[in-house]
């Protein structure tokens, strides 16, 4: 639509000259989750992650049968949703729908690496994508994509909105600016942390191992006494991880 040759960026190029071409509140936003996603690994790696599994799935109907088979009779079934390449702000709904549905993706996932009638290509990609789903890691990147991009999804909704002014967009980046700074609260990461706990321990995911500890030589020190080391495990990387996105 914005095309400078023959969009409407264009047309108006030729009525008036000295135009400026500037994105909508809700494109700018877009771009800038964009840059996000390109500079944050925990990001690029849950998007990523999401989007073969949404691919995977999908491209087989009876991939998508043994994927909603796997809810249970009080559940309610919800499909994957793939990625749009332009609407950034909406990738909120994708990751929620993974979340909501792990370990039913868990078991689909299980279940086409070892089923022999899947082509090698695709199981190679199964067990790749299996293998990454049964760590916390890759959940706790998915609650904190969920975290970052549900305001943003909710800002944007507001921008496209028919009442949309110059004025409610600088409201709307006041609030997501306070709400982003909420989110480094000790109390968010603690809950984080639980859910990644809770999650890990329902469905058997492989929590970080902690990294190995270097002690200074004795030669180099100038005390007896013990020394203390502080270890980086669990709550501390998750916080590490999300701080950076």
């Amino acid at each position: 639509m914005s095309d400078r040759i023959s969009g409407v960026q264009a047309k108006l190029k030729e009525q008036c000259p000295s135009a400026l071409y500037v994105h909508c509140s809700n494109h700018a936003l877009d771009l800038v989750l964009q840059e996000v996603v390109r500079e944050v690994r925990v990001v690029a790696d849950t998007f990523n992650f999401v989007r073969s599994v949404s691919v995977v799935v999908g491209e087989s109907s009876k991939r998508k049968m043994l994927f909603q088979s796997m809810f249970g009779d009080d559940e309610a079934v919800c499909n994957l949703l793939s990625l749009c390449p332009t609407r950034w702000a909406v990738h909120k709904r994708a990751i929620s729908r993974v979340v909501s549905s792990y370990t039913a993706l868990l078991q689909t996932l299980k279940m086409l690496e070892q089923d022999k009638t899947v082509r090698g290509d695709t199981r190679e990609k199964v067990s790749g994508l299996y293998k990454q789903a049964t760590t916390a890691k890759t959940y706790s990147g998915f609650l904190c994509c969920e975290a970052l991009f549900g305001p943003c999804d909710t800002v944007a909704r507001a921008l496209q909105s028919e009442k949309a002014s110059a004025k409610g967009a600088l409201e709307c980046v006041s609030a997501l600016r306070h709400c982003m700074h909420g989110l480094r609260e000790d109390g968010f990461i603690q809950e984080m942390s639980a859910k990644v706990a809770a999650c890990a321990e329902r469905n058997n995911l492989k929590m970080p191992l902690p990294p190995r500890i270097n002690r200074t030589h004795a030669r180099l020190r100038d005390t007896e006494e013990t020394e203390a080391i502080v270890t980086d495990v669990g709550e501390q990387q998750w916080q590490r991880e999300f701080y950076e996105a």
